[in-house]
């Protein structure tokens, strides 16, 4: 049976007890969080969410809760009656206006589940080149898509000359589709690049990359789980989590470092036969 997917909503209970008609038990693990140490107990158990959070009134704590949700993997939905806030793109993964269509809220928040499940993310520092931009690096990953830090102004819906650099002498390239222009949690500028069905080998080396790092990943929780004191305290707080664009981040991992140099030569390896 598959596991049902957890959606938690903090602090509205109007807009929980509309959500109960739209998403049935028999699918999805509707919950409400009262206070923003009830989202904790979700965040501590490990298990992958997504939160649904009214982000015109962020207090200090609710700020911190979210960056660590969002590092271990939780999908940030934040609802906003307000315009654009510079402050929301660091604290959700995607904002939402807050309407009073729930049916339409629950509609959009089933879309961003079925494009996680879609594709993936890992964060990992991917070398690339952009033509006219020069080199640059993709520090979120997909196997459809790459967020790429760079300052140079690029238009939405511009097509952009892309080459990874799979080893000395081997390159990998394609004409990619800057989907959304905007800023990484340090504030750094960037672009979503949308990698076309065309480039069957692009996409399945990021595909690899994607695998490989998620394996990474969850070597590293099984190590931290293993070497946890036997007297449940608790574990060291996460590293921040790198740039990204809230348009790709779906899935948040902890921070994975991968040898990109073994990798992406196996990577390509396996896309180019």
């Amino acid at each position: 049976m598959a596991a049902l997917v957890a959606i938690v909503v903090l602090g509205d209970e109007d807009l929980f007890c509309g959500f109960l008609e739209h998403f049935p038990s028999k699918q999805y693990a509707l919950l409400c969080a009262g206070d923003v140490e009830e989202v904790q107990t979700f965040i501590e158990a490990g298990e992958p969410f997504l939160l649904v959070v009214n982000l015109d009134e962020v207090a200090p704590s609710l700020a911190d809760t979210l960056r660590q949700a969002r590092r271990g993997g939780a999908v940030v939905v934040g609802l906003t009656r307000g315009g654009k806030d510079p402050l929301h793109a660091a604290l959700a993964d995607w904002i939402v206006p807050r309407g009073e269509d729930v049916a339409a809220l629950a509609a959009v928040l089933r879309d961003i589940l079925a494009e996680r499940r879609r594709s993936p993310r890992v964060a990992l520092e991917l070398p690339v080149r952009l033509k006219g931009a020069g080199e640059a690096v993709a520090t979120t990953v997909s196997p459809t898509a790459l967020f790429v830090l760079t300052e140079r102004t690029l238009r939405a819906g511009a097509t952009v000359p892309l080459t990874i650099e799979v080893d000395e002498g081997e390159e990998l390239s394609c004409d990619a589709t800057v989907v959304r222009v905007g800023r990484g949690e340090s504030g750094r500028r960037g672009v979503v690049l949308g990698i076309p069905e065309s480039a069957a080998a692009v996409r399945r080396l990021l595909q690899s990359l994607v695998e490989r790092a998620a394996e990474v990943e969850r070597g590293l929780r099984g190590r931290r789980a293993g070497d946890a004191p036997a007297g449940g305290d608790a574990a060291p707080p996460a590293p921040p989590a790198p740039d990204g664009a809230a348009a790709l981040e779906l899935s948040r991992p902890e921070t994975t470092q991968v040898d990109l140099g073994a990798e992406v030569r196996g990577a390509a390896e396996a896309a180019i036969a």
